[in-house]
């Protein structure tokens, strides 16, 4: 499964990188930015999306709300990693389409979980 990791900390980068790795992921890109992940997604479409929400000049939220504005997007699973813990943007992400939301420090264990899902229900056929 191809994922797509947009983060401009290169200390995420690294740390979901290698949580990824050490369970079997390996077709992994890495965009710092919102830009750059859009850039990316011309050339090839990844089967996930995991997604920070504090970058400079795009932030997550408004990338997620392009995705999932975009037919040839939209139905791209996306996860939210973030700091973020406020219900109120939590609810906001969700309701703008994204498939899960993590807090950082990521749980392994619970990203883990998340693809899991996302697998399993790519694999029932279900619209996500």
């Amino acid at each position: 499964m191809k994922i797509l990791v947009v983060d401009d900390s290169i200390t995420m980068q690294r740390l979901i990188a290698k949580v990824l790795k050490e369970v079997g992921y390996t077709d992994i890109t890495i965009c710092k930015s919102a830009k750059e992940a859009l850039e990316s997604l011309q050339s090839e479409l990844p089967r996930l999306i995991l997604l920070d929400w504090h970058m400079p000049e795009m932030n997550g939220f408004e990338l997620l709300k392009k995705l999932k504005n975009n037919e040839q997007y939209k139905s791209i699973p996306v996860i939210m990693l973030t700091v973020e813990d406020e219900m109120e943007n939590v609810s906001k992400a969700i309701d703008h389409g994204a498939e899960g939301y993590i807090l950082k420090p990521i749980n392994k264990d619970l990203l883990l979980t998340r693809l899991k899902d996302i697998e399993d229900n790519k694999t029932l056929g279900l619209n996500y």
